[in-house]
């Protein structure tokens, strides 16, 4: 669920496993990737941090999982 202007994603964007937990987290600009992006497994645990700006990806972290 997210803001749409002119059809093109803007803002703070959620998407949710079909558990109910939070699967991702992402931010846009007018239709482009901008901030970060996080992304989770499907017990609501941070995988991956992404930063964009404009659509440039600039840093990606994957974070540890415990076995």
């Amino acid at each position: 669920k997210g803001e749409f202007i002119d059809d093109n994603p803007n803002g703070r964007h959620y998407h949710y496993w079909k558990n109910g937990k939070l699967k991702d987290d992402a931010s846009w600009l007018m239709g482009q990737r901008h901030g970060k992006w996080i992304k989770y497994d499907s017990q609501g645990t941070p995988l991956i941090v992404i930063s964009y700006r404009n659509g440039v990806e600039l840093k990606y972290d994957g974070y540890s999982l415990e076995p």
